[in-house]
């Protein structure tokens, strides 16, 4: 039933980006056409945004802007939508081989869509074209997360073998019980992003065991007993994730009648787990990605940052 449950949600999925790109077409043409303008325009962005702390120089930057534009002409407004993701996955795991920080390519994809909006002047004027623009942004994300996971794995197996991980009295491993050469890969993983304090990224087939693998993260950190918080973003109302996630102050809307401290400031000190992050709306995925990069959150309404 699973399957099937998974199936049905690619297909609407599929459906969507079809539809989407419909309406998106004469906005992808124009950014393809005006490619020079908007290739200047990305790289001023971001080597403003990381200025000499960047990881690309303005020729390898020229590169991968040149590649993502033409995947965009060859394949997207062609309704290819198979063979762009295929590129965008092949082309963010050689990316990713080269070493260059998922946080800043990150960056670097959101910063296409602000690119788009300055060298295409009609986008601003079009409300709709702006929000499917900024929808089709986002669901590159997962795929750009995949490819650097898989860059990851590639790279763990050239490793010369490390230290046996951890394990639990009974065998397994903070919950995780399966003892094979992948997961014991993966378990060394865990114990290395959890000492890292990082924030970390999860990507995985619903019922894959990200919960597991977040409190297994959450474990090996310095602050086992601190609080753990999950929440499944996909069974947030879009109108209050804001509130739920970062707070917010009395009187901020109708049924604030107090303070709150949100989610971010619940998990204090521990580890906050946010699954099914890409059901998230646009605006509140900006807003995460901006607490996520400065420590920093602001409460609806609040005039200042907490930390």
């Amino acid at each position: 039933m699973s399957a099937v449950r998974e199936s049905l949600r690619r297909d609407r999925k599929r459906n969507r980006l079809e539809y989407q790109l419909t309406i998106l077409y004469p906005a992808l043409a124009a950014i393809v056409a005006e490619r020079e303008r908007m290739l200047q325009r990305w790289w001023d962005l971001y080597s403003s945004r990381f200025a000499a702390e960047r990881s690309l120089s303005q020729d390898e930057f020229g590169d991968l802007g040149s590649g993502v534009l033409a995947n965009i002409g060859t394949a997207l407004l062609r309704g290819d939508i198979e063979s762009f993701e295929a590129r965008v996955r092949r082309r963010w795991h050689l990316i990713a081989r080269r070493g260059l920080p998922f946080a800043e390519a990150m960056v670097i994809v959101h910063l296409f869509e602000e690119s788009a909006l300055s060298a295409v002047g009609e986008l601003h004027r079009d409300l709709r074209t702006r929000r499917l623009l900024s929808q089709c942004v986002y669901q590159c994300v997962p795929l750009i997360a995949d490819a650097y996971l898989r860059a990851g794995m590639a790279a763990a197996t050239e490793m010369p073998p490390a230290e046996p991980f951890a394990a639990d009295g009974d065998g397994g491993f903070h919950g995780l019980v399966a003892s094979s050469a992948p997961m014991r890969s993966l378990y060394r993983r865990i114990e290395t992003v959890g000492r890292s304090g990082s924030t970390a990224l999860i990507v995985g087939e619903t019922g894959t065991g990200k919960e597991l693998v977040a409190r297994a993260i959450h474990e090996c950190g310095p602050r086992p007993d601190a609080p753990f918080v999950a929440v499944n973003c996909a069974a947030l109302p879009g109108q209050l994730i804001e509130s739920e996630l970062f707070g917010h102050v009395r009187g901020s809307f109708t049924g604030a009648d107090s303070d709150a401290v949100g989610l971010f400031r619940a998990a204090d000190g521990g580890t906050l787990f946010l699954d099914e992050i890409t059901e998230m709306g646009a605006a509140a995925q900006a807003r995460l990605l901006r607490a996520l990069q400065e420590r920093t959150i602001r409460p609806v309404d609040c005039r200042k940052n907490c930390p």
